[in-house]
């Protein structure tokens, strides 16, 4: 995957698809990638009945060894996946987090979101969070940028993935 400009660190940015998480899993995997290339850390967040398929991220190129899976109860919802991104964000320790609440219920409130994005800055972390297209509206205030992710294939087994930006409040134009 080749990109213009990186996705920005330190800001909670969402990711949603009209086909599904596929398109901002793809986008996802990419930056945990690039992250542990980095020599840092990476976490992959979602429901205990999430739809991740690890040797999927194994093609993409990911050490698994080397990648943390939460899965959290699903009956906690977005609140419980956000609740053990706070605790590995406070760590200091993860360079890249992907929460995702694609099957997930939007909660009342952002306080979460609050607190995420400021340990997002702190830490100058990337923080992805997937969701559903279906989804019209953006989580809240607290997202800096909100993404339509498309895949297209260009040849056998090699997608591009086209960023369209419905949010942008980093005042510069987004990554493509």
């Amino acid at each position: 995957m080749e990109r213009t400009r990186e996705l920005p660190r330190g800001r909670l940015i969402e990711l949603v698809s009209e086909l599904g998480p596929s398109s901002g899993s793809s986008l996802a995997a990419f930056t945990l990638r690039e992250a542990q290339q980095e020599g840092g850390l990476a976490a992959w967040i979602e429901s205990e009945e999430g739809a991740l398929f690890p040797p999927d991220l194994a093609r993409s190129g990911i050490d698994l060894d080397s990648l943390l899976i939460v899965r959290t109860p699903t009956s906690g919802g977005v609140i419980a996946i956000a609740k053990a991104a706070e605790i590995l964000l406070r760590t200091g320790a993860f360079s890249a987090l992907t929460l995702d609440f694609a099957s997930l219920k939007r909660p009342r409130g952002e306080a979460f979101l609050a607190r995420l994005a400021a340990l997002a800055r702190e830490h100058h972390a990337h923080v992805l969070i997937l969701r559903s297209a279906y989804d019209e509206f953006s989580l809240g205030t607290s997202i800096a940028l909100r993404l339509d992710a498309r895949r297209s294939r260009i040849a056998r087994g090699r997608f591009r993935v086209e960023l369209h930006s419905l949010k942008n409040k980093l005042g510069e134009p987004p990554p493509r």
